[in-house]
């Protein structure tokens, strides 16, 4: 069963090995996957990987080069999942790392209620694979829309990195859901 409103955080210090947990959570890997059917690069340039790379923590992944033209570089990448008819809890994962130190994650869900994407993650992007599992506090269906659809959105803020270009490596980016 998930936790409701909690965090967990898995680190990968090998793209497939996690090695800490580390949070209160309400997480269950056997609650079923959202069906990730959408994808796009709001920001940013897609150098590989696709939809199919979000699905699930394997081999595949996107791979994104930020866009240093602005006046902040960053990275923005929207997804789109559909978790179906009566979802009794919901969390949102995101598998992640970037090439640099220095920049910002952020994980943000559309508010159905709002009308607006809702930050509830924030923190430091790592050079090696990390998973972030958000646990929605309350009822799920804040974020789940008429269409059985939850909206995420990723972004990488360059907060001071010192090279001149860099990429963010995107492994999982999907919705769990108990019925």
């Amino acid at each position: 069963m998930l936790v409701t409103g909690g965090l967990l955080e898995s680190t990968i210090s090998t793209p497939i090995i996690a090695t800490q947990d580390i949070g209160t959570i309400k997480y269950n890997q056997s609650a079923a996957l959202g069906n990730v059917h959408d994808h796009a690069v709001n920001t940013g340039i897609q150098v590989s990987g696709s939809t199919a790379s979000l699905v699930e923590s394997d081999g595949n992944l996107l791979e994104i080069l930020a866009d240093l033209d602005a006046a902040n570089p960053r990275v923005s990448l929207s997804v789109t999942c559909t978790v179906g008819l009566n979802v009794t809890e919901l969390c949102f994962e995101v598998q992640s790392s970037v090439t640099v130190a220095g920049v910002t994650q952020n994980i943000e869900l559309f508010n159905m209620n709002t009308g607006d994407y809702e930050r509830v993650d924030r923190r430091a992007a790592t050079q090696y694979q990390r998973t972030i599992h958000y646990s929605v506090p309350g009822n799920p269906y804040t974020y789940i829309d008429a269409n059985d659809k939850v909206y995420g959105r990723i972004t990488f803020d360059d907060s001071g990195v010192s090279e001149e270009s860099w990429k963010a490596y995107v492994k999982l980016a999907n919705c769990r859901v108990l019925r």
